[in-house]
């Protein structure tokens, strides 16, 4: 005849508060690395090729979320230069309940930004997006032929893009040739009329010029919509450092 065992009281209890302890821990590291990923560092991973060249579909970049665009003049603050490359956050996109949004967190870290398992089948509106930021409170703009032409706040004259944005950004864009009859006045085509910036107002672009969801489509952005600097990209591996 088979032999039960039996545990004793004492080493239920025991096991049981180990149990416990264990899911404390967990929930307590679930909050630790939300709280990082939120307030220290962001992780993300492109969805696609619209910041090509210096970006691939796939890449997973790191930002910082310290990140203060256009600085008061004279506050010494050089946290901000055109051509950062930034988070954006869409204001239309809908937030998570706190503990899906913890969830979310941690699955995609794991899963290097694979799996976003409360946002799947939403629209690209509900995810952050990297874009470049080229555009600052006070500047005139305005696009030909894919190029962007920037008049800064108290200057008189317009430059392109590539003048203005610092060179060790090692700043390139990707344009494609218009289809033939293809006017200005089409949508797409690389071209808009002259903007001006007002307080507070942001625009932004992908590298990829060919692609569009930018400011050209979305319109200017504020700041409150800019999560932070892209500074690191940590995968793949071959392009691992940073930006």
């Amino acid at each position: 005849m088979a032999k039960k065992w039996y545990k004793s009281y004492v080493s239920r209890k025991k096991e049981r508060k180990n149990i416990f302890l264990g899911v404390l821990l967990f929930l307590f590291l679930c909050m630790a690395f939300f709280l990082m990923h939120r307030f220290v560092i962001g992780m993300y991973r492109t969805e696609s090729s619209v910041m090509n060249p210096v970006l691939s579909a796939g890449d997973c970049v790191i930002s910082n979320p310290f990140y203060f665009p256009n600085p008061a003049p004279g506050s010494g603050d050089v946290n901000s230069k055109r051509g950062d490359i930034v988070v954006i956050n869409p204001s239309y996109s809908e937030s998570l309940p706190f503990p899906l949004n913890i969830a979310e967190t941690v699955v995609s870290f794991a899963s290097f930004q694979q799996f976003y398992p409360f946002r799947s089948g939403k629209s690209w509106g509900n995810k952050p997006v990297i874009r470049r930021i080229v555009g600052f409170p006070g500047d005139v703009l305005y696009m030909k032929d894919f190029i962007l032409y920037i008049k800064p706040a108290g200057q008189e004259h317009f430059l392109t893009e590539f003048e203005l944005i610092p060179h060790e950004k090692n700043y390139n864009i990707i344009t494609s040739p218009l289809p033939e009859n293809w006017s200005e006045n089409l949508p797409f085509s690389g071209s808009f009329k002259q903007l001006e910036l007002k307080e507070d107002e942001f625009f932004v672009l992908c590298d990829n010029r060919i692609a569009v969801n930018d400011s050209r489509t979305w319109g200017v952005v504020n700041s409150a919509d800019i999560n932070g600097k892209v500074v690191f990209r940590y995968w793949p591996l071959p392009d691992f450092g940073s930006l």
